[in-house]
């Protein structure tokens, strides 16, 4: 399929990237309807999603086609059709081909799904795009040239397909202090002033949302240093019955530079992936986060049906990174954060919701800032009422526990 949009790319004034008249355009649906009713004579595109693509037969039915179109026409048509009775299979073998861990070229195609997290109404379908750009079908992105590294991680596949279960997902988010007082000041690197104190509040935390049965947990940024992150990582790698924990963030340092890392925790692997920030923050007062990012860097944790992400506080907040994490396919992001507030993180939800139908988990951390309480969780969720795609939760007092269901939102 990817051979044939190329060549429709080489054909570009007289392939389907521009619009047809009503003559074409009928004749690409014959043809399309001709190549359907030999590929699936007693299907319709909605049941033969599962069909398994066959090179050989599909080069005989297109050989047998008669039609006037030009080469990039029927190149495109012939495209759309199989994306549409094939991706399944096509998504399945590009992971199996690609490897364990692997980058995105610039420019290179690359599969999306359909939205595969089940909410309280069933499993939300991703949106028809309105327009397509050159190049790309409804299941098949093109990789931009936006400065931005993207790796893929495939080796995880089962684990992360768990999410896509038939109960409605559930998510954690932990809030495991009160105030600043209890961490340390930025510019000595912030994480939790006694780490041991910490540590306890986190295990009690999960061992919390884990009786409740949560697919996935999410801790905010800073709220650990490498002494928890290492605890963690020996708890989740010797049990299989844990939530996927996407564990806060820690300043570290690496290479002679400091970063702000988050480490993604997959039950009976332990750590998975890493995240660095690469959106320094800087206060008012011209403070700056004692980091030093390396180039951006998004990781795309791969099943054949769910793919995951995390992104640290102001990394979301680029209208841009959010876009890319859309188009992606991203289905689940998870935000460790540290911010008075979350409203303009609900920018980063929403475009996931409207371009891919994702969901997003902000963690925020402590409760109280500067004397006010604040919003320390955020849950982006893709549901028909508008109202309630992006939802915010308070709590009263820490250590908390915030508990949500895709499609419902905040139970507790």
């Amino acid at each position: 399929m990817c051979a044939l949009l190329e060549h429709a790319r080489s054909h570009d004034a007289d392939s389907g990237f521009g619009p047809l008249d009503d003559r074409r355009r009928d004749e690409a649906a014959a043809a399309t309807a001709a190549l359907e009713h030999s590929l699936a004579p007693s299907s319709s595109a909605s049941t033969t999603a599962s069909a398994v693509y066959r090179p050989n037969e599909v080069g005989d039915a297109v050989a047998a086609l008669s039609t006037p179109l030009a080469a990039g026409e029927l190149a495109y048509a012939v495209a759309s059709l199989l994306d549409q009775l094939y991706w399944p299979s096509f998504a399945r073998d590009w992971l199996a081909d690609r490897g364990t861990s692997f980058e995105l070229g610039v420019g290179e195609l690359y599969p999306i799904g359909e939205m595969r997290l089940m909410g309280n109404v069933g499993h939300s379908a991703r949106p028809h795009r309105l327009s397509l750009p050159a190049g790309e079908l409804a299941h098949v992105r093109r990789r931009p040239d936006d400065g931005v590294r993207v790796r893929v991680i495939g080796e995880y596949a089962p684990i992360i397909d768990r999410l896509a279960g038939s109960p409605p997902l559930g998510a954690a988010v932990l809030l495991p202090n009160e105030s600043r007082s209890e961490l340390n000041h930025p510019l000595n690197g912030m994480g939790p002033a006694n780490s041991a104190a910490q540590q306890r509040t986190i295990e009690e935390l999960l061992r919390r949302a884990s009786e409740m049965g949560v697919d996935v947990a999410v801790l905010p940024e800073l709220s650990v240093d490498e002494d928890i992150v290492r605890w963690l990582e020996q708890q989740w790698a010797e049990s299989t019955d844990l939530p996927i924990l996407f564990a806060g963030s820690a300043h570290l340092a690496e290479g002679g530079r400091r970063v702000n890392r988050s480490t993604v925790l997959l039950p009976g692997v332990g750590a998975a992936w890493c995240h660095d920030k690469f959106t320094v923050f800087e206060d008012r007062d011209g403070s700056r986060e004692p980091i030093e990012p390396d180039e951006p860097c998004i990781t795309l944790g791969c099943g054949r049906l769910v793919r995951v992400a995390t992104l640290i506080c102001k990394d979301a907040l680029s209208a841009d990174i959010a876009r890319l994490v859309a188009d992606l396919g991203v289905h689940l992001l998870a935000v460790p954060a540290m911010s008075r507030g979350l409203g303009d993180f609900s920018t980063a939800a929403s475009l996931l919701i409207a371009r891919s139908q994702g969901a997003t988990v902000v963690a925020n951390n402590p409760r109280v800032w500067n004397g006010a309480g604040r919003d320390h969780a955020l849950l982006g969720q893709p549901v028909p009422d508008a109202g309630q795609r992006c939802v915010e939760r308070q709590s009263d007092s820490a250590p908390d526990l915030g508990i949500a269901r895709l499609g419902t939102g905040w139970e507790r």
